[in-house]
C-alpha cells in the first residue's frame, strides 16, 4: 500500500474552516489510509469526525488545520 502525499497547506483551511470534506478527501489531506481514519475515529484519536447522516461522516477543513498543527507542536517539542 502506498502513502499519499499530504495535500496541506498552512492557508488552505483559513478560508473555509468550517468546509466539510468526505472521509477520502480528508485521509488524502493527512496523508494517511482512509482505514487509518477510521481507526482513530474508534480509538478516539485524530480530528473530530461530524456525523452528516445515518451512515454519512465528515470532517471540517479547520478541525484537520488543528490536527495537524497540534501533532506538529508535540513534535516539536
Amino acid at each position: 500500500m502506498s502513502h499519499q502525499q499530504p495535500s496541506y497547506r498552512p492557508d488552505f483551511g483559513a478560508a473555509e474552516p468550517h468546509r466539510l470534506r468526505s472521509r477520502a478527501d480528508a485521509a488524502q489531506f493527512l496523508g494517511v489510509a482512509v482505514s487509518t481514519l477510521e481507526r482513530w475515529d474508534r480509538e478516539g484519536f485524530g480530528p473530530v469526525p461530524v456525523k452528516i447522516g445515518p451512515r454519512r461522516i465528515g470532517y471540517r477543513t479547520g478541525d484537520l488545520v488543528a490536527f495537524i498543527e497540534t501533532r506538529a507542536a508535540k513534535a516539536a517539542a
